[in-house]
């Protein structure tokens, strides 16, 4: 038997594992060609993609791996390739479905204590009767001017659009790509009488001085004779005031810290309000009562646009809640715009945004104030040119040109909204007797009041008091002068409403994982044997690359 120390030195080499530096390092000394071991890496690579293939999940892999026969090993391709382009038509319907950003609308009834909304009241009336002298000349036209007479001034006016100068804010919008070619600007001009006075109220008051507002028009120290919230007594303080370019005097009830616990008038707000009608203009001021908005708290009130008629007598309001929550971007287009108090003095809402883009568009292309807006536009402008008549339809058009999209305003819904729902009934009120014996002693408590009965009625409040015999012409002055208002929640159940993804990342996800499972018989654990063919490619191409 021949000996281990008989062997060709060669043999035992050949039985040694080496590395792939000493396999090359021989085969140059036994003249074996680098190429041979290059082949002999291709088959190696080559096993070991095939018993991927062979244990791989995916289906249909294997089967083509497998096959002995040539059709049989085309078949499994094909219907390979006809699952694979199934599966990417499916995945491009699931990614289109959640591009989409589809959003369902959920609503549920929720129960809690209620935060009271903000309110806010302006008497139809804008200038005293007892002030009027101290108007311009125009205002006092506008205020005693007949309906009859508005028409014969609101004829269409005659002039030459091309040679006037007051219509050099073509050339503005020409500027931002309008084509004014054949625009008729004068049809802008508004020819309806209540329209036409309405404009130039506006106009007078937006021109007037705050403080002269307030002492021209309707105070709420005589208009307010008995307050109360939550069945306990209010005054005046309780309310803040607002300027109306169209009814001059508005107050808005400070909701900071009240809220509903109890539904029900005695829990809501109670005012009796003297509508001072002795005092007003006509034929301007052609019905007795003041207007009235709910809102939300801090946010602007647009009495003009939202606001509810209310006449003498006595009024209730039930009120109910709506919360409305929205989805930001991409599902939704709601912002929340939390620096828009800090940037205006105002909660942000839609509306709001609206009208201070419009006012910010008019100043650039108009060169002055809109009166058509109900926004006060001292909050973002300080200038105080006020649009003259030939200026309205530059107005009127930024208008048009805002709502048809031509001038863009990023103004977009607020995330999460209260909207008011109301009820609102009315009854005569109040009944004569009612009048002397509680109404009339109300008035009296205050002594500048109580002369304002004795200018009025021509009787003292003693009189009214002390006397039974008072003819009833004694108090015709105060028919049709005082509302009772009542506003209060019905119910401590609020609805809520908010947005929700119709197709979210996890449903999108899920959608993913059947069709890969229908198609291809892949999973999330598939990916890990993507992952081992990824890395056996790049080892081998770094060992060739070694090698050269």
């Amino acid at each position: 038997m021949a000996k281990v120390e008989d062997l060709p030195e060669n043999h035992i080499t050949s039985n040694t594992k080496k590395d792939n530096s000493s396999i090359q390092s021989e085969a140059i000394d036994a003249e074996i060609p680098v190429e041979d071991i290059s082949t002999k890496d291709k088959k190696r690579l080559k096993e070991v993609l095939v018993d991927i293939a062979m244990s791989t999940s995916v289906h249909g892999i294997a089967n083509i791996v497998s096959a002995t026969k040539t059709y049989t090993r085309l078949l499994w391709l094909i219907l390979l390739l006809l699952a694979m382009v199934g599966y990417v038509f499916q995945l491009s319907q699931i990614h289109n479905t959640f591009s989409t950003a589809q959003k369902s609308t959920m609503m549920d009834i929720r129960f809690g204590v209620q935060d009271f909304p903000g309110v806010t009241f302006c008497n139809l009336n804008p200038i005293k009767k007892s002030f009027l002298s101290e108007m311009s000349m125009d205002m006092q036209l506008f205020l005693l001017i007949s309906e009859a007479m508005m028409r014969v001034y609101s004829r269409p006016i005659d002039v030459d659009i091309e040679g006037s100068s007051n219509f050099q804010f073509l050339e503005n919008f020409k500027k931002h790509g309008f084509n004014t070619e054949g625009w008729d600007v004068l049809s802008y001009i508004p020819t309806d009488p209540l329209q036409t006075r309405d404009i130039f109220i506006k106009s007078e008051i937006s021109q007037m001085n705050r403080s002269v507002v307030e002492r021209v028009g309707h105070s709420i120290d005589d208009m307010l004779l008995h307050c109360s919230f939550n069945s306990m007594i209010c005054n005046s303080s309780l309310f803040t005031p607002i300027t109306n370019t169209r009814y001059g005097n508005c107050y808005t009830l400070k909701t900071d810290d009240l809220v509903t616990t109890v539904p029900g008038p005695p829990y809501g707000l109670s005012m009796i309000l003297d509508l001072e009608t002795y005092e007003y203009v006509s034929p301007s001021s052609s019905g007795n009562g003041m207007k009235l908005v709910i809102h939300e708290p801090g946010s602007y009130p647009f009495v003009e646009e939202h606001g509810v008629n209310v006449g003498p007598g006595r009024t209730s309001i039930g009120l109910n809640r709506i919360e409305i929550q929205r989805l930001t971007p991409p599902h939704g287009n709601c912002e929340y715009h939390n620096d828009y108090v800090d940037r205006y003095g105002i909660e942000y809402s839609k509306m709001a945004c609206e009208q201070l883009c419009q006012v910010t568009l008019t100043e650039d292309i108009c060169g002055c104030i809109p009166t058509i807006v109900s926004i006060d536009a001292s909050i973002i402008t300080s200038n105080s040119k006020v649009c003259a008549t030939l200026d309205i339809p530059c107005a009127i058009l930024v208008r048009q040109a805002q709502v048809k999209g031509d001038l863009h305003c990023p103004c977009t819904n607020p995330c999460l909204e209260n909207v008011y729902t109301k009820t609102i009934s009315s009854h005569s009120w109040p009944r004569q007797k009612y009048l002397i014996q509680e109404i009339i002693p109300l008035i009296c408590e205050d002594t500048e009041r109580a002369q304002k009965v004795l200018h009025i009625t021509g009787y003292t409040c003693d009189d009214f008091l002390l006397r039974d015999d008072l003819p009833e012409a004694a108090v015709r002055p105060f028919e049709d002068n005082f509302v009772k208002l009542d506003v209060y929640f019905e119910d401590l159940n609020y609805e809520h409403v908010e947005e929700a993804d119709a197709y979210d990342v996890y449903q999108y996800l899920s959608d993913i994982g059947g069709a890969t499972g229908l198609f291809v018989g892949a999973s999330v654990l598939s990916l890990v044997e993507v992952v081992q063919v990824i890395v056996e490619v790049i080892k081998y191409a770094v060992n060739r690359l070694t090698k050269k």
